[in-house]
């Protein structure tokens, strides 16, 4: 597994494609632990976002891009020389502070895989969708 998560550096961007339609308001299977009641999907994803990015913290990479499918949000995640502490810190407060607005609108899926491709031609990307 550590191969693996090493070979993460080699590319220039790791980009996560996050549901921000009007679907993710639903209610999911998986609980709050804090408040322990149903997460909304919306919220699941805030959370296994954080998850996958306290993992990341650890393993060297270059750049971690967050986009949406709806929205034309797009927050960009360097270490620029911190230590994982700093830059989970950082890194959660972004995270947090882009899905304060909830998510609304269709599924256009297809469209932003083809603007990610397109965009990214010539370019190490790894995607998350």
């Amino acid at each position: 597994l550590m191969n693996k998560l090493m070979m993460l550096s080699e590319f220039q961007s790791l980009e996560f494609i996050i549901d921000d339609s009007g679907s993710m308001t639903l209610t999911s299977d998986t609980v709050n632990p804090v408040t322990k009641l149903a997460n909304t999907r919306w919220e699941e994803a805030q959370q296994r976002l954080k998850e996958m990015i306290e993992i990341l913290a650890y393993v060297p990479f270059n750049q971690i891009d967050i986009v949406f499918l709806n929205r034309p949000d797009h927050v960009i995640l360097k270490r620029n020389g911190r230590d994982p502490k700093s830059f989970l810190a950082d890194a959660y407060r972004q995270i947090d502070q882009v899905f304060v607005r909830g998510p609304a609108g269709t599924t256009p899926a297809l469209e932003r895989l083809q603007d990610s491709f397109i965009q990214g031609q010539g370019k190490d990307i790894a995607r998350y969708f």
